[in-house]
């Protein structure tokens, strides 16, 4: 079991921590010692944020909880990602029954420099080969507002994504599907 601690804008607290790990702890029977769980607590204004990120073979696990209190902002984030397991190991009993899927993972993570409001942050995915509707399911468990993967059905790229609640209801999701995948050749003749 790999844990990282990261405390920003506040004093690290030993008590805190030990808490924190108590909690990691109670994953770790689900999870397996394979897992990598990331913790940052910061201070944000007079609120605390408490979050806790989990990375296992079941895929990425997140949560991110606002408190004035930064103990009530991590039970939060706990029961979010407990909510989060359950949710999984229902669905994970008809999922043994289909083939299983793979969860996109972000690679890398490249800062880029920026004071004009232009692009700042540029993320690799290794996007998953799943249904649309596993791409929903993936996206609202991991507290995205969209999610790229490729398409199990037409084998190309596509993006699912919320849509406006006032707009269009709640639990309204879409889907960006690329017409063309370009190959290598085409994208070196753009160039």
């Amino acid at each position: 079991m790999k844990v990282e601690l990261l405390s920003k804008g506040i004093d690290k607290s030993e008590v805190f921590e030990d808490k924190v790990l108590k909690v990691i702890e109670g994953f770790t029977a689900f999870f397996g010692e394979d897992a990598k769980y990331r913790v940052v607590y910061r201070k944000e204004d007079r609120f605390k944020v408490v979050e806790i990120t989990i990375q296992s073979k079941l895929g990425t696990f997140r949560a991110e909880k606002v408190h004035e209190e930064i103990y009530t902002a991590l039970k939060e984030a706990e029961d979010t990602l407990w909510r989060q397991v359950r949710r999984v190991k229902a669905k994970g009993e008809k999922k043994r029954r289909d083939k299983t899927t793979r969860e996109a993972v972000v690679e890398n993570t490249e800062v880029v420099a920026s004071f004009d409001g232009s692009i700042d942050r540029v993320k690799k995915v290794d996007p998953s080969i799943i249904t649309k509707e596993e791409a929903v399911e993936l996206m609202v468990r991991l507290g995205h507002s969209f999610f790229v993967f490729i398409d199990k059905d037409t084998g190309n790229s596509s993006v699912v994504y919320v849509r406006e609640e006032r707009k269009y209801g709640a639990n309204s999701y879409g889907v960006i599907e690329v017409e063309k995948n370009l190959s290598f050749p085409e994208l070196e003749a753009l160039a």
